[in-house]
């Protein structure tokens, strides 16, 4: 014998149970994903924002470094520039004492048989004109300036010999060489 139970209404209570906590579930958690993005958008986009912020700032000191830097680079050029009007200036100021070096040079460097005739002096070049007793006057007189350091490169322009009458033929010369620019620093 048995005994006949109807289960079918309590399975259908259960299941209508289930299904509505499956429902209210699915709707919790989908409103918890809702707001949660709704949070994590807004709090991205404020992000976003602060990034755009703080781009724009560093955009702002690159243009105001840039302009500082080019007003340096501005700046460097004058005190270039500046520095070499003072040498180009500290050198014709030098110059101006060409001549009297030069009267020093000569009558430092002067062996006893040589005689000047003429000294010719353009800016720091140097053309001198004599006679000589010998050659090898000559021949010292530029082994002298050739030595003395205030002298670069003193070169024979013109060699020349002539006689005066029944007298000994004397060597005429022309030297060339320009001051040295050491005498400007």
């Amino acid at each position: 014998m048995g005994y006949n139970v109807n289960l079918i209404p309590w399975r259908q209570k259960r299941t209508s149970y289930l299904k509505r906590r499956l429902i209210v579930c699915l709707a919790t958690i989908t409103l918890i994903a809702a707001v949660t993005t709704f949070y994590i958008t807004d709090y991205l986009v404020l992000q976003l924002e602060i990034q755009q912020e703080r781009v724009a700032q560093i955009n702002q000191e690159i243009d105001f470094i840039s302009c500082q830097k080019q007003k340096v680079n501005h700046l460097q050029q004058s005190v270039d520039s500046v520095k070499s009007n003072i040498v180009h200036l500290a050198k014709q100021d030098a110059r101006r004492f060409n001549p009297l070096i030069l009267m020093f040079l000569m009558a430092k460097e002067m062996p006893e048989d040589v005689y000047l005739n003429q000294i010719n002096l353009t800016g720091e070049q140097v053309e001198v004109q004599g006679v000589a007793a010998t050659v090898s006057g000559i021949d010292a007189l530029l082994t002298r300036l050739n030595h003395s350091g205030l002298v670069d490169a003193a070169f024979m322009r013109q060699l020349n010999t002539y006689g005066e009458g029944l007298q000994r033929d004397y060597p005429s010369f022309s030297i060339l060489f320009v001051l040295s620019e050491t005498l400007y620093e």
